[in-house]
């Protein structure tokens, strides 16, 4: 019983010290970090991360939004007096700011590290409106001192938050992503336009023709029938002949002629040489469906049931010398007729001197 009764109270003991020198760690800690919080800050340290090369954001803006507006120093403030939650609010609310982060470390230095939204696409409102879109669909504003440059997209109708507004949205930034992932579409293309139907129009940088996609379905068919007629007609007819190339159908390209055309003189096209160096590239790079250059290309008759094939060389046939042997044949028709009707009449006067001479005898 005596050594029972030992034991428990050496237990005892030891639990009590164990607590005293828990309490007493802990009250040391507050009474630390009580002496730290008490502390000013000492330095702000602000890093911007730019992807991209995006330069909306600089340090002078980020401080001007947190502490001059504000009418906030930190360097006359306590570390515990300052609520870091707040500070990401602000930075997380300006439009070109995508992320956001706010913490002092144990030397009493605040550290504010931000990340920068990267433009996609620059969009030009029917009405005049102009903003960028970035990957998630943010709308982002334009800028004063800063211009970065993308894809621009114009004819764009005013845009909600509303869900066909966002599906639009869509729309565009997947568009703009896909021919940014390809180098010759990247060079090649200039502008993206929606037309008064709602439909993407592709504006090329070499050539006058407008392309017309229609919707964003069967894009890589599309883009792929697209590099396939540029192959047959590059040293064909040239970039000027067609003012319209519809990709809107199945399996075939509909081309649209400029009036009146003439063949280039020179075949080699030494403006293109850029853009044949872009699409061998292309080819090494992307596999997909394109026709060899011996191929003819089809375009669709008038009456729009079918396609007639183009030659692979065209002549341009004199009509001079035909026109001028017509005009021959009609103009001795025309003197053989005057002969004919000439005849009765000479036959009539040879009768009246015939009967004036009897007449006179």
């Amino acid at each position: 019983m005596a050594a029972q009764h030992k034991i428990s109270i050496r237990k005892i003991i030891q639990t009590l010290v164990t607590l005293i020198l828990v309490a007493g760690v802990v009250m040391a800690m507050k009474r630390a970090d009580h002496q730290f919080r008490g502390r000013k800050i000492k330095e702000v340290q602000i890093s911007i991360q730019k992807p991209s090369g995006v330069g909306f954001v600089d340090e002078a803006s980020v401080r001007e939004q947190l502490f001059e507006n504000r009418h906030f120093n930190p360097l006359q403030e306590a570390a515990s007096s300052v609520d870091e939650h707040t500070l990401e609010s602000i930075l997380i609310s300006n439009p070109w700011i995508e992320n956001a982060q706010v913490y002092t470390d144990a030397n009493r230095v605040m550290h504010i590290i931000l990340t920068q939204r990267v433009p996609v696409a620059r969009i030009f409102e029917q009405d005049g409106n102009s903003y960028y879109l970035d990957h998630v669909l943010q709308v982002m504003p334009i800028s004063n001192h800063y211009t970065h440059y993308t894809p621009v997209v114009t004819g764009v109708p005013q845009l909600h938050k509303d869900s066909a507004s966002l599906i639009l949205k869509g729309k565009i930034v997947g568009l703009v992503n896909r021919l940014g992932k390809n180098s010759f579409w990247s060079a090649q293309i200039a502008q993206i336009d929606i037309n008064e139907d709602g439909e993407f129009e592709l504006i090329p940088v070499l050539g006058s023709q407008r392309i017309i996609l229609g919707d964003t379905t069967r894009l890589d068919a599309k883009l792929a029938k697209l590099l396939a007629f540029y192959k047959q007609i590059q040293n064909k007819v040239g970039w000027d002949k067609y003012t319209k190339i519809d990709l809107r159908f199945k399996d075939q390209v509909v081309a649209s002629p400029s009036l009146p055309w003439k063949r280039p003189k020179d075949a080699a096209f030494t403006n293109m040489s850029w853009l044949t160096a872009i699409m061998e590239t292309a080819q090494k790079t992307e596999s997909g469906p394109g026709g060899e250059a011996g191929k003819d290309v089809e375009t669709p008759n008038a009456e729009g049931q079918g396609a007639t094939k183009t030659p692979k060389t065209e002549k341009m046939p004199a009509q001079a010398a035909p026109a001028s042997s017509e005009a021959s044949v009609k103009a001795k028709k025309q003197e053989a007729a005057t002969a004919h009707a000439a005849k009765p009449k000479q036959n009539n006067n040879n009768k009246q001197e015939k009967n004036t001479k009897a007449h006179v005898r």
